[in-house]
């Protein structure tokens, strides 16, 4: 049977640290399953250290074939956009498909907005690009019969019907482990669950994968072991699962495979934390089987803050088990996030005041200016009222600038355009923002991690 070529990009920004794309690895699986060749290419490997201009971007995507898929997160979309442009001018005979968390939070008006893109997938990746592809490639004009996409008919965008979300043990990345070469990667991500059983009102995972579920623990671990008997230097494996810690049962099984002795001073296991569910003795046995990484998302100093994000927890129980978090586990990160729109002077220095004695106390901190992102709590409730300021940009939406650190100007030119499809390139009204940037700023040096773990992708929308 003969194959049929599609080229895979997985677009995202280098930072500080390459991690395997877990994502794009199913979507190998699947597609090969249905017997395409997979031209696979991740962006996030090239040895940039600025953004370069879109002509030399466009030559990332030379010699794609006519069926180009491309994810990436919502930092990267108004540079993709640009890129598509130009290349859909050059070879319209291309078809271009987008996935991922940052086109399908704004999905409709993408795609009435940039007439370039041809579809959308919109969830079950893995099970609905191969459909989707597999009718591209046999000349097929009607995909209504497809679902989980948005496409056009002529000058009208359709959604196609969704179905329920597939049972995750389908998430599958072990037929492409085969010949896929792992040394560039640093971080190797295992899907242990999906969604999030909690509701930050700036995270938007919930909105993406509304359903938490675990994900069978068997399958976990081969995939686990298949990477671990390749591996030639020491790893981090980070487990992804949001309530990883708040199932004890579940967790005792993990560490007692975490703890074999082939793991042993290879692999550090890495995973995030709940500050309302820890314990020390919790923490002391991760430790004890090969954890030595764990990220923690405080985010404010303030309880009144911490309330209205619907944590269960006081700075003053976030600091007591950071520190005793320490003890035990070599690199012990607390996330905190500044510029809420209710956010007081008062509150923020509390945030910046806990930072700075967290980090004198050798804890890793991560401090963020917050980034809005489409479909938040927070983004429903004030996306209306979005200021933009080229200075005032997150980080978390800037991980690769230009050397100046400025946005280069044609993707500026859309990104002030639409805010409603670009709004993590713009910030929430947050009383004093000036001030409390130009003091965040003048801070950071001195309490921002250098750690060459690179977790800044937990809060923009990494999964």
């Amino acid at each position: 049977m003969k194959k049929h070529p599609v080229t895979l990009v997985n677009f995202i920004f280098n930072s500080r640290t390459n991690w395997l794309p877990i994502g794009s690895l199913s979507l190998i699986s699947s597609l090969k399953k249905r017997n395409f060749s997979v031209d696979f290419r991740d962006f996030q490997l090239l040895p940039l250290t600025s953004v370069p201009e879109i002509d030399h971007l466009c030559s990332f995507f030379r010699d794609a074939a006519d069926i180009l898929a491309v994810s990436c997160y919502s930092h990267a979309l108004p540079y993709l956009l640009k890129v598509l442009e130009k290349i859909k001018g050059e070879s319209p005979e291309k078809k271009i498909i987008l996935g991922g968390i940052g086109p399908n939070l704004v999905a409709r008006p993408l795609m009435e907005r940039f007439p370039w893109v041809d579809f959308i997938v919109r969830r079950n990746e893995y099970e609905t690009l191969p459909l989707l592809a597999e009718a591209i490639a046999n000349g097929k004009k009607d995909f209504s019969g497809i679902y989980n996409i948005a496409y056009r008919e002529g000058d009208q965008v359709v959604f196609s019907r969704e179905t329920p979300l597939v049972q995750n043990e389908q998430f599958s990345i072990i037929q492409a482990l085969g010949d896929f070469n792992l040394a560039p990667y640093h971080v190797f991500p295992f899907l242990a669950a999906t969604g999030c059983l909690f509701n930050c009102p700036f995270c938007c995972i919930p909105k993406y994968v509304p359903k938490y579920e675990k994900r069978n623990l068997e399958e976990l671990k081969e995939e686990i072991l298949l990477v671990r008997n390749r591996m030639n230097a020491r790893r981090v494996f980070y487990l992804l699962d949001e309530g990883l810690v708040t199932d004890r049962d579940r967790l005792e099984d993990v560490l007692s495979f975490t703890g074999k002795p082939l793991f042993k001073d290879v692999v550090d296991f890495a995973c995030d934390g709940r500050i309302e569910f820890m314990d020390e003795k919790m923490v002391r046995d991760m430790g004890r089987n090969n954890f030595s990484i764990i990220l923690y998302g405080v985010e404010s100093g303030s309880d009144a803050v911490i309330r209205k994000m619907n944590k269960r927890f006081t700075i003053e129980q976030a600091v007591k088990t950071v520190l005793y978090t320490r003890k035990y586990l070599e690199v012990t990160t607390a996330s905190f996030i500044y510029g809420f729109p209710y956010e007081s002077r008062d509150e923020f220095l509390d945030t910046l005041y806990y930072a700075i004695i967290l980090a004198a106390q050798k804890i890793d901190i991560h401090f963020s200016l917050l980034c809005p992102l489409p479909g938040t709590a927070l983004f429903q409730e004030y996306g209306n009222d979005l200021c933009f300021d080229e200075s005032l940009i997150s980080q978390l939406s800037m991980p690769l600038g230009t050397a100046e650190g400025k946005v280069i100007a044609p993707v500026l030119d859309i990104v002030k355009r639409y805010p409603d499809i670009f709004p993590t390139f713009y910030h929430y009204n947050s009383p004093d923002l000036p001030f409390k940037n130009t003091l965040a700023d003048s801070y950071k040096p001195g309490i921002q991690s250098q750690h060459s773990y690179d977790y800044e992708r937990k809060y923009e929308d990494f999964k």
